[in-house]
């Protein structure tokens, strides 16, 4: 690659300083002296490292403000949807009350009553979006425990099968030697079948279409994806799919609640079908298990959607599973 740059700039003498940040290498700076000389470079050299370092603090600096500012986003999203959720749910408590009692009331077979059963119908729609808010905006509930993935996606095949339909093909790359982890395998169940649903109606009718689920695990520190997840090793889980993609801004957007690409009202901007809270719940859920989700796609090549959960380690002393991303973490505070 060097090589390549130096015959196509025609450069005689360069030198190349890494841009370094935390221990990692962030980048590389390309410079072509004026004076052909190595001693002035030598002697040039010291303040060169001193840029370098700036750059490279700069560059992670601002990598994770951008991180955090999506971090904060979607967490006054959580705190808005608990507040919507709260209200909205006694609104519909009220109307589903009222629409049961018109019901009860009037002739069976009479235009009211089928209108007290149609306020119902739309009622109960009502709650169950509901629901979905508090499981996008709560992290209580959940009943966790320790779990193989493997086991899980392996034993679920049949329902992703089906839920993909037949012209869809469906496969798994499961590594054999992956950690355990401590979660609750519903919400973990739910993460994967809202993936794959997205991946069903970014599919749609395209001929051929695929997705596949792999597991594999992964060393990572913070800041790696997202600043607020504990250095460790982690269980990597990825769905792909090779739908239509995805262009930088819907990538940005993907993860928030009611934020979909069909049918969007032009007043609002929020679209009127597709999975609405899916991936927005899914992120949720992660970050509740001190993980992270993210994505990466092109417009036409298809999304892939990686989920990252901390992994299980045993103590020798006693025996027990702890994360062992949180066990590195104490670690480095003592």
């Amino acid at each position: 690659t060097l090589n390549r740059v130096r015959n196509r700039l025609d450069v005689g003498m360069f030198v190349l300083v890494p841009l370094v940040s935390l221990g990692q290498v962030v980048g590389i700076l390309f410079l072509e002296p004026l004076i052909d000389a190595q001693g002035v470079a030598h002697r040039k050299l010291p303040v060169l490292l001193r840029v370098a370092n700036e750059m490279a603090t700069i560059m992670v600096a601002r990598k994770f403000e951008n991180k955090m500012a999506e971090s904060d986003k979607m967490r006054m999203a959580g705190v808005l949807a608990a507040g919507v959720a709260h209200n909205f749910n006694n609104l519909l408590q009220a109307i589903l009350g009222q629409a049961s009692l018109i019901e009860i009331q009037s002739p069976r077979g009479s235009p009211l009553a089928e209108s007290a059963r149609m306020i119902t119908e739309s009622a109960t729609k009502g709650a169950g979006l509901i629901k979905q808010l508090m499981s996008f905006s709560m992290a209580g509930g959940s009943v966790r425990r320790t779990m193989e993935i493997n086991s899980l996606l392996q034993d679920s095949e049949d329902l992703y099968r089906s839920l993909l339909g037949s012209r869809i093909a469906f496969s798994t790359n499961l590594s054999d030697e992956i950690p355990p982890v401590y979660g609750d395998s519903s919400q973990i169940q739910q993460v994967i079948t809202n993936l794959l649903v997205n991946a069903k109606e970014a599919i749609g009718d395209k001929k051929g279409g695929a997705v596949m689920i792999s597991t594999g695990d992964v060393v990572l520190r913070p800041e790696d994806v997202d600043p607020e997840m504990a250095a460790g090793r982690y269980l990597r889980i990825e769905v792909q799919d090779n739908g239509v993609g995805m262009d930088s801004d819907r990538l940005a957007r993907c993860f928030e609640p009611f934020y979909t690409t069909k049918d969007v009202d032009a007043r609002t901007g929020i679209g009127l079908s597709g999975s609405g809270l899916g991936l927005s719940t899914s992120y949720s859920i992660a970050k509740q298990h001190e993980g992270w989700i993210g994505a990466r796609s092109r417009p036409g090549e298809g999304s892939v959607f990686t989920i990252y959960l901390p992994a299980l380690s045993v103590k020798e002393d006693s025996g027990s599973f702890v994360s062992s991303s949180s066990e590195r973490e104490k670690k480095s505070v003592i």
